[in-house]
């Protein structure tokens, strides 16, 4: 997704005392005089271009959302002792729009000119615009599974070290990642998997042919296809993947969730209630 103008202009941020305007859904927090918050006006111009650009997209991945790993991504933030919270919640709020499973490339160049536009006129200069740039180019977890398996372990190491020297990253990441998991994260799993992929729930039988019990056929990946299967996959690996210390102490709590969640469940497919 390309977020990039040629013009380089002054930010259009101040340097404040504390996080005002909008407020994370946690307890305020002191700050430091030279913290950078986002500006009301243009939040509130660029969260309309962003509900415009999400409007068909589905519950698990829609405004809603966004609005959730904004505030998240904010309360790490501070958490982090984070001075640009502007680039956070900038970064927070456009990470999904172009997102390949609701939207065809050929409209990302509509989407990309909107929010240009919209950058140059509030003067968010092209610096800040790369940095946001890059956090979103890195924020999936097929990348970083992709990147973590290559045989050159310098690939790896090269990608983490983008989140030591921008920790700002890491406090987006975390929040689009802690949102997928926990009580939320299940309902989002639930409702993608009808929503997009059709997926049945689960698809264990007592008479498979491999003779495994539950247990052994989640194990061995027989259930890759189902919701189910996504947590396996990708949802219990999150909690281990956080990048900030806050957001791995807040993932500790919502990965219980889904264990807790997942005993049951198989438990109640195999009718032992």
């Amino acid at each position: 997704m390309s977020l990039l103008s040629s013009n380089d202009k002054k930010s259009g941020s101040h340097a404040v005392g504390g996080v005002q305007n909008h407020e994370p859904t946690t307890k305020k927090a002191k700050h430091e005089y030279n913290t950078i918050v986002l500006q009301p006006p243009l939040r509130k111009a660029l969260e309309q271009i962003v509900k415009e650009c999400m409007k068909n997209f589905d519950g698990s991945h829609d405004f809603f959302h966004v609005d959730r790993v904004r505030n998240l991504s904010l309360q790490i933030a501070i958490k982090e002792g984070i001075k640009d919270l502007e680039l956070v919640e900038l970064t927070a709020l456009l990470h999904d729009i172009n997102d390949h499973k609701y939207v065809e490339k050929h409209h990302h160049q509509q989407n990309n000119q909107k929010v240009a536009a919209l950058l140059q006129k509030h003067e968010i200069n092209a610096e800040k615009q790369k940095k946001m740039q890059l956090i979103i180019d890195n924020m999936s977890f097929s990348k970083e599974i992709k990147l973590k398996n290559d045989d050159n372990p310098e690939v790896y190491t090269k990608y983490l070290q983008l989140f030591a020297s921008m920790p700002e990253m890491g406090c987006v990441q975390d929040a689009d990642r802690l949102d997928a998991i926990g009580c939320i994260g299940i309902a989002r799993a639930f409702c993608f998997g009808g929503a997009q992929k059709n997926r049945p729930l689960f698809n264990f039988a007592s008479d498979n042919k491999q003779n495994f019990n539950v247990k052994q056929w989640t194990e061995h990946n027989e259930c890759k296809d189902t919701t189910i299967g996504h947590f396996y996959e990708k949802l219990l690996l999150l909690k281990d993947m956080m990048k900030t210390e806050t957001g791995k102490h807040m993932a500790q709590a919502k990965h219980e969730k889904m264990t807790f969640f997942l005993d049951s469940f198989l438990k109640e497919w195999q009718g032992d209630f």
